[in-house]
């Protein structure tokens, strides 16, 4: 069995609904009707500095005079998504913190291991002889 369509359209209150806006509104609309489907409204509010309730009213307005409708209640999804972006920004220092810690561990565990002993051959007039170097112990 297919899946039902869903379509959304998902302006940004900073103005007037234009040409583009509605264009994909209608597109979303029919596609939605013709396939039994339902089409969402989200006013994506995350602008906060441009985003004014006059634009949601205005953007709103016009999808009506265009007699479009949607499903549900138009929603707002700046609030979810600086709640998710925060959560995700502290999950990311967390785990960035940890793979330091980890880091910082692992050197810790190999300055305790003792240095490998440095064997270097070298030719001399009386033959080949071995110099061992051998690191001091920290």
């Amino acid at each position: 069995m297919p899946k039902p369509v869903v379509t959304r359209f998902a302006p940004s209150p900073t103005g007037y609904l234009h040409i583009g806006g509605a264009r994909t509104a209608l597109f979303n609309w029919l596609y939605a009707k013709h396939n039994g489907g339902k089409m969402l409204l989200r006013i994506e509010d995350t602008d906060r500095e441009r985003s004014t309730d006059a634009a949601t009213a205005a953007i709103l307005d016009g999808l009506t005079w265009l007699g479009l409708d949607w499903d549900g209640e138009a929603s707002r999804n700046s609030s979810v998504r600086l709640a998710i972006a925060k959560w995700r920004k502290s999950w990311l220092l967390l785990a960035r913190h940890i793979t330091a810690m980890q880091r910082q561990k692992n050197w810790k565990k190999c300055a305790r291991k003792p240095a490998p002993k440095v064997v270097h051959r070298a030719m001399t007039v009386a033959g080949v002889i071995a110099i061992r170097q051998k690191h001091p112990q920290a």
